[in-house]
């Protein structure tokens, strides 16, 4: 979204005398601050929320969250339905990575062109051709967010559903919005958030790595004598996991440390549910003539 202001620290003066005490927490989302968009300023009803686009402000979220800033004026046919803080540049600035809601996530906002009555989208701090301004604060708000609309609204959480309003350049998506979204994917004409938005790490943050750590400690875990006991952190390689005929977790040492006697797998009371697949190591680090 093009909106640019001159001057932030204007931006943080205005909002801070036009807002104080005024903020109040957001009922669709709970990290969220509730600032309305212009009364009316959004469609009530539209084709059901199918994708979520990506936006940079080209300005600066105190400006955009004051009472009159461009995403709340009444003067402009603009509006979106969350924006997201990128740097706190000085003590009476918002939190980086604060995140204002401007329009209930069951209306649609007017933010992309004919892609509104299917999609919802979120603002940025700051300006395509500068990178410094996707903080961490403003990744980790903003995915976090974004995995809450897309839980929400039914959403995959992918490249095909979470796009930029730049979308467009992609000749592949556009072919697959046109055939799966039931839009217009050529009707947007902006370049945000631009080359300089990490989509790697951000659907990094939105679809994150889970599992189980399971060590000496935890219930359930028995091992064989032969195994040794190490405490160097450098000793520390981790283990090789697979699943047996009768569903029991073998679980074998691939360290340094270990007894040149033979090998006992060892049982945890875990579900094969619980573990997270990795690829099978190239090279074995059991002591020779032992299989692995």
């Amino acid at each position: 979204m093009k909106n640019k202001n001159s001057s932030k620290l204007f931006a943080v003066a205005v909002s801070t005398l036009a807002c104080a005490g005024m903020a109040k927490a957001s009922t669709d989302y709970g990290p969220a601050i509730w600032r309305s968009a212009c009364s009316g300023h959004w469609n009530t009803t539209g084709n059901g929320h199918k994708f979520l686009v990506v936006h940079d402000m080209e300005g600066y979220y105190a400006y955009e969250v004051s009472s009159g800033g461009g995403l709340r004026s009444c003067s402009t046919t603009v509006s979106v339905h969350y924006a997201v803080n990128g740097k706190q540049d000085t003590s009476t600035d918002y939190a980086a990575g604060e995140v204002t809601q401007f329009v209930r996530e069951s209306y649609y906002a007017w933010h992309a062109r004919c892609w509104n009555g299917s999609s919802a989208g979120v603002e940025h701090e700051g300006f395509r051709s500068n990178p410094a301004w996707y903080t961490d604060a403003m990744y980790n708000s903003s995915s976090a967010l974004y995995r809450h609309l897309a839980d929400h609204y039914g959403i995959a959480k992918d490249r095909n559903h979470i796009v930029g309003h730049d979308a467009k350049s992609s000749s592949a998506w556009v072919s697959w919005a046109n055939a799966n979204l039931g839009i217009n994917a050529s009707c947007n004409t902006h370049d945000d958030p631009g080359p300089y938005w990490d989509w790697s790490r951000f659907m990094s943050l939105i679809n994150p790595v889970t599992g189980t750590i399971v060590d000496n400690s935890s219930a359930g875990f028995s091992c064989s004598a032969n195994w040794a006991t190490a405490s160097s952190s450098t000793d520390k390689y981790g283990l090789t996991i697979a699943i047996t005929a009768r569903k029991r977790l073998a679980i074998r040492p691939r360290g340094r440390r270990v007894s040149p006697r033979a090998v006992t797998p060892c049982t945890f009371g875990i579900r094969k549910d619980q573990i997270v697949r990795r690829p099978r190591p190239t090279r074995s680090r059991l002591q020779p003539g032992h299989r692995p």
